[in-house]
Formats: structure tokens, C-alpha cells, sequence
């Protein structure tokens, strides 16, 4: 897009806004692997929505001629969840000859501000690890490590136990971690077919290993000299994210919102300042975190470095 001024100045903003939803949707990786099924239409910080937590199960019937089938109910629990989350990126962008600077110009400071945003969300998402039901008991540090077959073993058999469903569960690893899987002969020796493949040359993703997908993260939470690499299934940990405010609904200058396919709504704000005559730009999101099922996730131990 050529340079503009304020008489083009929603078209801009949609552009910005379309280019910052494109690295939402292309980059980002946790928000994808939570539970996202629940109400966004939420524009207040610190607002509070319920997420259901369904207590029972449904029983299959058989068939018994003449028999009338039985409707069932599954009992339900909500636990509150609050979008305490409202993170902004400002930056300034210097007019030339009266013009507000182009597009191409801004790019830079949009694929940087999302980057920091995503980098946010997924540190907040993989801090959840505290929330689970038992966060010691797969230990895979220095003295009982590197992790290998037998954590994702155990993993898999604490969510087992547990009565987890089998699909949807993912293995968020640390760097040096994902390294080790990545060497294990199993996985090496995998044969990428279909979506696998494309996962593997597109994205650089191991392929599923003993019921758990793997991702790298270099945002793994650490405590004192641990990674805490989160294994859990996707219905664990909750997220909301909510529109905020745009242009006609009492807000200053001109802004517009944009929802991602992960769920994630984005703003783009533009506001001039009239005594530095330079135009601010703020891209900012309002979301929340919890863990509402504990007992769909478990943890394991790694050293940092090892």
C-alpha cells in the first residue's frame, strides 16, 4: 500500500489488522491445543465467564426389543475464568512529507508486535503446569534422564489411569528435550505419510509418539534448574479471548477488531499525536487462562541444558 493520511486511514488499519490475524493464524501454536469451545463476545478486562466442566459420562445402552431408550443428563460444574490478560504493543510511526508511513514500511513493527504477543500467550499457557495434579512424579533431569520412551510411557499411562480420552493430546517440550525425542530411533525411523509429512517438511514437527503429538517450545516454563515439559490432553486448560472495543462504540481515534481462526481476537488502534505530528499504532488483545480438568495433564522433568 502506497502512503497514506487520514483520509484512507480504515483501509490501513484493516490491512494492518488482516497482516497481525495472518501471524496469529501461521505462527502461533498453543492457542491452537486448548480448549477454545465457550463464548468470546467479552470486552471488558477482568471480566469473569463460566466454563463448563461436565461431571458424568454418557453410558451406552443396548438394544432390548420393545424397550424404550433412556434419556440421559450429564451433570455439570462451571469454573470461572477471567480475562486477566490484556497485553498492548505501541510504536510510533514518524510521518514523511506530511504522509503517514507506508505499509510496507509498518511491516516490520506488525511481524515484530505479534511475535511478542504469541511469545506471551504460550509462556502464559505453559505456566499453567503448577495447576495439575501432580507436577513431581515423571522425573527425566540429569540423574534419571534424557527423557526417552519411558516418560511418554508414563505420561500416557497417568492420563490413562485418570480416564483421559486418548485423542488430542499433545507433548509441549523444551528445546534441548524435543532435541532427545527427535534422536529416539522410533521416532527417527517413522515413515511420514499424508499429513504427517506435511507437518514434518512445512513445520518441522515430529511426528505422534505413543498418543502424544510434540511440540517445541523454547517458552517451557523453568523452575530453579527444570524444565517442566507439559503433557496433557486438550480439554485440560481452558482460554478465552474477547473482542474489545472498535470506531462507533465509544472509543477515541480509529480501531478495528479482527478474530483468528485460533480463537485469538486482536485491536489495531491508530491515534495521532498532534504536537509530535507522528501517527501511534497499538495492536493489543485481551484473553484469560485456567486449567479446568488437572487431572488431564502431567508433567515432565528435565534439566535446563541437559
Amino acid at each position: 500500500m502506497a502512503s497514506f493520511n487520514w483520509s484512507n486511514i480504515e483501509s490501513v488499519a484493516v490491512g494492518v489488522a488482516a497482516r497481525a490475524t495472518k501471524e496469529l493464524e501461521t505462527k502461533s501454536i498453543m492457542p491452537y491445543l486448548v480448549n477454545r469451545e465457550h463464548e468470546d463476545e467479552f470486552i471488558k478486562p477482568m471480566q469473569t465467564l463460566n466454563i463448563p466442566k461436565f461431571t458424568s459420562k454418557f453410558t451406552p445402552e443396548d438394544y432390548v426389543a420393545g424397550a424404550a431408550l433412556t434419556p440421559q443428563i450429564r451433570t455439570m460444574d462451571t469454573d470461572p475464568l477471567t480475562l486477566d490478560k490484556y497485553p498492548a504493543i505501541p510504536f510510533e510511526i514518524e510521518d514523511t512529507g506530511n504522509a503517514v508511513s507506508t505499509i510496507k514500511l509498518a511491516e516490520t513493527n506488525i511481524v515484530s508486535a505479534m511475535a511478542t504477543l504469541m511469545a506471551l500467550m504460550d509462556k502464559d499457557i505453559l505456566a499453567t503446569y503448577a495447576s495439575f495434579d501432580d507436577i513431581t512424579a515423571i522425573d527425566a533431569t540429569s540423574t534419571s534422564g534424557p527423557i526417552s520412551e519411558d516418560e511418554f510411557v508414563a505420561a500416557g499411562k497417568a492420563l490413562d489411569n485418570n480416564d483421559v480420552e486418548d485423542y488430542d493430546r499433545y507433548a509441549i517440550l523444551s528445546v534441548d528435550a524435543h532435541a532427545h525425542v527427535a534422536r529416539l530411533d522410533a521416532v527417527k525411523n517413522s515413515s511420514y505419510q499424508g499429513s504427517d509429512a506435511f507437518l514434518v517438511n512445512k513445520r518441522g514437527l515430529l511426528p505422534e509418539y505413543l498418543g502424544f503429538q510434540p511440540f517445541k517450545s523454547n517458552k517451557v516454563a523453568v523452575a530453579s534448574t527444570e524444565h517442566k515439559n507439559l503433557f496433557f490432553q486438550k480439554q485440560a486448560i481452558a482460554f478465552a479471548s474477547g473482542r474489545l472495543p472498535e470506531s462507533g462504540e465509544g472509543l477515541g481515534g480509529f480501531a478495528v477488531t479482527r478474530k483468528a481462526s485460533n480463537g485469538v481476537w486482536i485491536r489495531v488502534q491508530f491515534g495521532r499525536d498532534i504536537l509530535h505530528r507522528s501517527t501511534i499504532c497499538v495492536i493489543d488483545t485481551l484473553y484469560g487462562i485456567k486449567v479446568v480438568s488437572p487431572e488431564r495433564g502431567v508433567v515432565v522433568r528435565t534439566t535446563v541444558g541437559a
